[in-house]
């Protein structure tokens, strides 16, 4: 008799934890916004689906830019979102906002940061990989001795950016130069009408066997890596932490260009790809 009533109490006590378990999953409402960029937004939906696999009710939210995410930041209408942070751990700004605000909604509005992925994007040079074996250009600091064979091609979107590269690596005189627009870029390096451009690690257009992303062998441009922002309170809530950073662990730069490829190049949907990763990785 002792025995059943033991186990009577045992069984009420594991469903009880069972079902407030499940009380707080159902009463946690994530909601993910995400700027309107192929990367965020592929990131976001893994995440997501991690989450919702673990009973996590989980809702998107799409912004054209930064400053209306950040809007709704503010007002408490979202709860995670994704952002660049560069190797000190520091906020840069890509083109969203500037890291000093967000940096500022973060401490007013109590926003925490989870691990970052190890997935990087940077700006480098690209070239072909024909064009580097010829002239034995395979990183930044070999470019300068070699300028004069080079037919250099300068997209617009990415003048800051080539200004960086320009300025730390000692890159200001070119004998040949193009102006490109940005649709035409990866077209002008394939026919041979350039043979340098700006372009990012995570840009699937270089990730074929025709490419080189020249190397940083410096290491003077800054890597940024994602990384997962959370308010105070999905924060303390330790099962959504480590569900997140289980996520951000196994998300590399090889992953996500992979999967990137498959999107530009195969039309794969990013909802299904996300759904493929969740079932390989987590």
């Amino acid at each position: 008799m002792k025995k059943i009533f033991l186990s009577i109490v045992c069984l009420f006590v594991l469903t009880s934890c069972m079902k407030n378990n499940q009380i707080v999953k159902q009463k946690t409402h994530i909601k993910i916004g995400m700027v309107n960029e192929t990367p965020i937004v592929l990131l976001s939906e893994i995440y997501a689906v991690a989450l919702e696999r673990n009973g996590f009710d989980v809702e998107r939210v799409m912004y054209n830019s930064g400053d209306e995410l950040f809007n709704d930041m503010k007002d408490g209408k979202i709860n995670m979102f994704i952002y660049f942070s560069n190797n000190n751990n520091s906020f840069r700004d890509m083109e969203v906002v500037q890291s000093s605000k967000i940096n500022t909604l973060m401490n007013q509005f109590h926003y925490k940061k989870l691990k970052p992925t190890k997935a990087f994007n940077s700006f480098s040079f690209v070239t072909r990989k024909a064009f580097s074996t010829k002239y034995k250009v395979t990183k930044l600091s070999q470019i300068k001795k070699n300028s004069e064979f080079i037919t250099y091609g300068s997209i617009n979107e990415f003048s800051d950016e080539e200004k960086e590269l320009f300025e730390k690596y000692g890159l200001f005189n070119w004998k040949n130069k193009d102006d490109l627009n940005y649709s035409d870029r990866v077209k002008s390096l394939g026919n041979k009408s350039v043979d340098l451009i700006v372009g990012t690690t995570l840009d699937p257009a270089f990730s074929s066997n025709r490419y080189l992303v020249l190397k940083d062998d410096k290491g003077k441009i800054e890597k940024c890596s994602f990384v997962p922002i959370v308010s105070e309170n999905l924060f303390k809530k330790k099962e959504i932490s480590y569900c997140i950073n289980t996520v951000s662990k196994k998300t590399s730069t090889k992953v996500l260009q992979k999967m990137l490829r498959s999107h530009y190049y195969s039309s794969k949907k990013i909802d299904d790809l996300a759904i493929d990763f969740n079932n390989k990785y987590i």
